[in-house]
């Protein structure tokens, strides 16, 4: 069950939703009791999802108790249970550098990004296809693009939304964020970013610390890193140049090798019915249709073109970056 994100962001509002994370999870598990099924509580930039796995004979009555519980108010001792949790959990995070870097993040991203349509969900910003003949979402025309579109000249140039936060920390942070282009799909967002995890391989670089790419809000890919000082201005220029090296047309070998491999982890992923239905739900959190939503998970499942993911990185533009630290 898919539950779409605010558009309020920022530490307090963090907070807030850890806090009702915690209370629905609580209220969730407490209103299956007695039944054959677990819920569990998953998040993405999009949104919530309660995932209920359950018995067949059980399913239809979870997914009724589910349904009141989220159209009611929930109970008041899961409320104050899930506050007093959530805020000692977060008192040490509160004004770490980590946190200082977030919240300006956050920020920048409300900034450079459309607001959210209607102040409830994000704008259908993706278009999930059973095939190139089917009808768009979008209503604007859509111009004839090559195979391997021009890549873009992000190593080359900074984004008008360029800030640097100087702190005395032994990390430097960076967030990025790329616009995709306008007729990017949802499974092609979640395959460049599967690629490009893979193409830099971030786990085997000691200076990296963290690393993290998720599809975010407004058509955009949005990438946090944390390395040593020393190190994080390679890391920017690595970013870009991956995005450029993906766009490029003798690099198709090495991008169908890594599709493979994408497309073993997503079977993994979605061979299980917990990440099957999350995955769906987060479609639906977007603004898919039920049909769109199963294209994208066969999409997930499939073996696309390498022309695909070179569309989706070429047409990439950064729009937002911060680098926080020394």
């Amino acid at each position: 069950m898919a539950l779409p994100a605010g558009p309020t962001r920022g530490p307090d509002a963090e907070l807030a939703n850890q806090a009702a994370s915690r209370a629905l999870l609580a209220a969730a598990r407490d209103a299956t009791a007695g039944r054959a099924a677990t819920v569990e509580l998953e998040r993405d930039d999009a949104g919530r999802y309660l995932v209920a796995t359950a018995r067949p004979e059980e399913l239809e009555d979870v997914r009724q108790a589910l349904e009141r519980l989220i159209a009611e108010a929930l109970p008041a001792a899961f409320v104050a249970a899930a506050d007093s949790a959530a805020g000692a959990a977060t008192a040490f995070h509160r004004g770490s550098p980590g946190a200082r870097f977030d919240a300006a993040f956050d920020a920048l991203l409300d900034e450079t990004g459309p607001a959210p349509s209607g102040g409830v969900r994000d704008p259908a910003w993706v278009l999930v296809r059973r095939d190139p003949a089917a009808p768009r979402l979008s209503q604007s025309p859509r111009p004839d693009t090559p195979p391997f579109p021009a890549a873009p000249a992000v190593a080359d140039r900074r984004p008008a939304a360029h800030r640097h936060v100087p702190d005395e920390v032994v990390t430097t942070w960076v967030g990025s964020a790329y616009r995709l282009p306008s007729e990017t799909t949802l499974t092609q967002a979640h395959l460049l970013r599967t690629v490009l995890e893979d193409w830099l391989e971030p786990d085997r670089d000691p200076s990296l610390y963290e690393f993290a790419a998720e599809v975010g809000r407004a058509g955009r890919l949005v990438v946090r890193l944390s390395a040593t000082p020393e190190a994080a201005s390679a890391w920017e220029a690595r970013l870009d140049r991956a995005l450029a090296d993906l766009a490029t047309p003798d690099r198709r070998e090495n991008v169908a090798g890594l599709l493979q491999r994408a497309r073993g982890l997503w079977s993994r992923r979605l061979a299980d019915p917990a990440g099957l239905a999350q995955a769906a739900a987060s479609a639906l959190a977007r603004g898919a249709s039920p049909e769109q939503a199963i294209a994208h998970i066969h999409g997930l499942l499939g073996l696309p073109s390498p022309d695909e993911v070179a569309a989706a990185a070429g047409g990439a533009t950064l729009t937002a970056r911060l680098v926080y630290g020394t």
